[in-house]
């Protein structure tokens, strides 16, 4: 703290010191750096123009700013999936789990109707050995 109070930072660079560095025509204004500071006396020509400078550096830097901002946007866009693609995957997800689905049912119906048919086919297999063997000579002899 100074001995007439704070000064007020502007842009990194420019300090406005207290009211005892202030003339009637003229700033008194702070460059700081390194670890120096130099103290020296500005027409308001000059800080008006230090002042513009600062002002129109402050907008290229909000002007570079908003688009860095905006392509951060673009790739986070980019970076997560699209709400209707998700969507899209999902229908086709569900559209295949259901004909996967229907097919394995088919193919259950086609087990068990072949099963039957095969069932029945040796049933009748056997009626016809158990035709054949009554009429069979050993059988007739009692030779079992």
């Amino acid at each position: 703290m100074r001995r007439y109070g704070h000064s007020l930072n502007l842009f990194n660079n420019l300090t406005v010191l207290p009211p005892q560095c202030v003339f009637r025509t003229q700033f008194c204004i702070s460059t700081r750096r390194m670890s120096t500071a130099t103290h020296r006396s500005l027409s308001i020509d000059e800080f008006v123009d230090h002042f513009e400078n600062a002002i129109k550096e402050k907008q290229s830097l909000e002007a570079r700013l908003a688009k860095a901002l905006d392509e951060i946007e673009t790739l986070r866009a980019q970076l997560q999936p699209d709400t209707r693609l998700k969507s899209l995957l999902a229908l086709k997800e569900k559209l295949i789990r259901d004909e996967f689905e229907m097919k394995y049912r088919d193919l259950q119906v086609q087990v068990k109707q072949m099963r039957t048919q095969y069932t029945r086919q040796v049933e009748e297999m056997k009626a016809q050995m158990k035709g054949q063997l009554s009429t069979c000579i050993c059988h007739g002899a009692g030779l079992r």
